[in-house]
């Protein structure tokens, strides 16, 4: 239980309120052990980014009413649009493939990684609830993003593996959204 009062805070007033349903699952992960123990990164949670700044007040959103188009529906877009959503915005999140929840899809599917799976299903709610729109099954092309006429666009197309343990990766300089290269080789453009 204690991993699930990182998850979700509100864990137990949830509960008695009768409001299972919208409790935060941990997907038992340990990165709330591992960054801090292991990686020596401050304190957090794989699910919740407001793990360990409970104190600090409540992340405000500056724009109300504006329109957000979110590309890429994974966890960071997906955690995006609600957040946005929570703070007022009209939210619209667009995902190339069929179904939410990038590459978490996948981890959800191997054995004993059940709870991966539980918090895709709590997000897919939570934007529901939220009235985000979604849209699947659309890559969007720059065209596109301009014709959505959104205020504000947030890329969220997923990421490219690295292994923290080797010399070989830095810590990425991009100035852009690119794709960066590990040490060593070629940066790509955007990157130095």
């Amino acid at each position: 239980m204690a991993r699930a009062h990182i998850a979700d805070g509100d864990l137990l007033a949830k509960a008695r309120d009768g409001r299972a349903a919208e409790i935060r699952p941990c997907v038992g992960g340990n990165e709330c052990i591992s960054r801090r123990y292991v990686e020596n990164l401050p304190f957090g949670c794989a699910v919740n980014p407001r793990t360990s700044h409970e104190d600090e007040e409540a992340w405000a959103n500056p724009a109300p009413g504006r329109r957000l188009l979110v590309v890429g529906g994974g966890p960071a877009g997906m955690e995006l649009a609600a957040l946005a959503a929570e703070g007022g915005m009209s939210v619209e999140l667009r995902e190339a493939d069929g179904e939410l929840g990038g590459q978490l899809r996948y981890v959800a599917k191997a054995p004993r990684h059940e709870n991966y799976g539980a918090y895709l299903d709590w997000q897919t709610r939570r934007l529901a609830d939220l009235g985000v729109t979604v849209r699947l099954g659309e890559r969007v092309t720059a065209d596109e993003v301009r014709a959505a006429g959104a205020d504000v666009v947030a890329v969220a197309t997923g990421a490219l593996p690295a292994d923290p343990r080797s010399p070989a990766w830095r810590r990425s300089t991009c100035s852009t959204s690119a794709t960066c290269s590990p040490a060593g080789s070629a940066p790509a453009a955007g990157c130095s």
